[in-house]
C-alpha cells in the first residue's frame, strides 16, 4: 500500500507553466566524503580480502595456462613446446612464490611429471600461495567484515569453498580451475556492481589493485624480461597474455598493425603501460590513486602518483636494450615501489593505536617477578 506525498508550496509564489519545483535529494549528504573511515581492523580485513581474492584468481589463471601446456607438451622433451612449458612452469613458481616448485635440481621430478604438483597448487590449503590457501584467507577476511559486504557475497564464497574443498582425485583440473575462476569473477562483479563507493570499498579495491599490479609485474619479470629463442618466446608471450586475460586485445592489435613496435614490445606495452587495459599495471595504479583520493589519503598517495609518472615515462626501445637489463631493473623497481606503497597504507590505516596508559608486563621466573 502506498500513500500520496504532498509537497506544500507558497501559494503566493508565481509559477510559470511547466516549472519544476525544487525538491531536496534523498541522497543529499551521502557522498563518499560523508562516510567515516572504517576502523583499522575493518580496513585491514577489507584490504586483505581484496588482495587474497585477486591472488587466487591470478594463480588459477596461470595454473590453467600451465596445465594446458603440460597436456600438450609434457610428453615431447627436446621440442620448442616443451621448452615453453618449462618456462611457464618456472613462472608459476616465481609468480605464486611457492618453493621449491619447478625450479632447481630438486624439482626434476616435478618437471618430468608436473600435473600432481599443479593439482597441489590448486587444491592444497596447506601450501602458502596455492589457490585454496588464498581463497580460504579471502573467506576468513570477508567473514570478519560481513556488515560491509553484499549478501550475495556469501553465495559466491560458499560455492568457491565447495569447489576447492570437495574436489575428487578423478576431477579434471581444467574444470576445477574454470569453476574457481567463475566464482572469483562473480565475487569481483559483486564488488563492482553492489558496493557503495565509500572508504570501505576503497580499501577492498586498493587491495585488489596492489595485488594485481604485483602479480602482473612478477609475470612480466619471469616471462617477457627473460630472453629466449624467438619460437619459444612467441609461445611464452602468448601464455602470459592468456594468464593476464589480454590475449584477444593483443591479437586484434597484431592484425591491425603495431606501428613501430615489435610483437614483444606490444605485449609489454599492453600489460605494463596501457592505461585502457583493465589488466595492465598502469590501470591498477590509476585505480589505486582514485581509491586513495576517496579516503583522503596523505601517506601513500604521493608514492602511488610517483609510480604512475614512472610508468608513463617508460620507453619501450630502451627497456629492450642490453639484453633487457633495463626492463629487469624497471620491473624490480616498480615491485619495490608498490611494496613501499603497501607499507605506507598499512602504517597509516591498519595499525591499532597503542593504549594511552602504560601496561606492566610480568614474567614469572623461578617464583620471582621480573618487570
Amino acid at each position: 500500500m502506498s500513500k500520496d506525498v504532498w509537497v506544500r508550496v507558497d501559494s503566493e509564489t508565481p509559477r510559470t507553466e511547466g516549472e519544476v519545483l525544487p525538491v531536496s535529494s534523498l541522497l543529499e549528504g551521502t557522498s563518499a566524503a560523508g562516510y567515516a573511515a572504517p576502523a583499522p581492523r575493518v580496513a585491514a580485513d577489507l584490504y586483505w580480502m581484496g588482495r587474497y581474492a585477486e591472488r587466487a584468481e591470478a594463480a588459477a589463471r596461470l595454473l590453467r595456462v600451465a596445465d594446458n601446456l603440460v597436456d600438450d607438451h609434457a610428453a615431447r622433451p627436446g621440442t620448442t613446446g616443451h621448452a615453453a612449458m618449462l618456462a611457464i612452469l618456472g613462472a608459476v613458481t616465481e609468480v605464486m612464490a611457492v618453493r621449491p616448485g619447478f625450479i632447481g635440481e630438486e624439482a626434476q621430478e616435478r618437471r618430468a611429471d608436473p600435473l600432481p604438483h599443479l593439482r597441489e597448487l590448486t587444491l592444497d590449503p596447506r601450501i602458502v600461495g596455492s589457490v585454496a590457501y588464498a581463497t580460504h584467507r579471502a573467506v576468513i577476511a570477508a567473514q570478519a567484515v560481513r556488515e560491509s559486504l553484499s549478501l550475495d557475497t556469501w553465495l559466491v564464497m560458499s560455492r568457491l569453498e565447495r569447489t576447492l574443498q570437495h574436489a575428487l582425485p578423478q576431477d579434471d583440473l581444467q574444470e576445477l580451475l574454470m569453476e574457481t575462476i567463475e566464482g572469483l569473477l562473480a565475487l569481483a562483479g559483486i564488488g563492482v556492481e553492489s558496493l557503495i563507493r565509500d572508504p570501505a570499498w576503497a580499501f577492498a579495491d586498493a587491495g585488489k589493485r596492489v595485488e594485481r599490479a604485483q602479480q602482473t609485474i612478477r609475470l612480466l619479470a619471469s616471462v617477457i624480461a627473460v630472453e629466449r629463442t624467438p619460437v619459444v618466446e612467441g609461445t611464452t608471450t602468448e601464455a602470459a597474455l592468456l594468464a593476464a586475460e589480454s590475449v584477444i586485445t593483443y591479437r586484434r592489435r597484431l592484425t591491425a598493425g603495431l606501428g613501430g613496435m615489435s610483437a614483444l614490445q606490444a605485449a609489454l606495452d599492453l600489460l605494463l603501460r596501457d592505461r585502457t587495459n583493465p589488466r595492465s599495471v598502469a590501470f591498477q595504479v590509476d585505480r589505486l590513486v582514485e581509491g586513495l583520493e576517496l579516503i583522503d589519503d596523505e601517506a601513500a598517495l604521493p608514492q602511488a602518483r610517483a609510480i604512475v609518472d614512472q610508468i608513463a615515462g617508460l620507453d619501450l626501445d630502451a627497456l629492450f636494450a642490453d639484453n633487457r637489463t633495463p626492463l629487469v631493473r624497471t620491473l624490480t623497481r616498480l615491485g619495490t615501489d608498490l611494496r613501499e606503497t603497501h607499507r605506507s597504507i598499512d602504517r597509516a590505516y591498519f595499525q591499532r593505536k597503542t593504549p594511552g596508559r602504560n601496561v606492566q608486563w610480568v614474567q614469572w621466573n623461578g617464583g620471582e617477578e621480573s618487570w
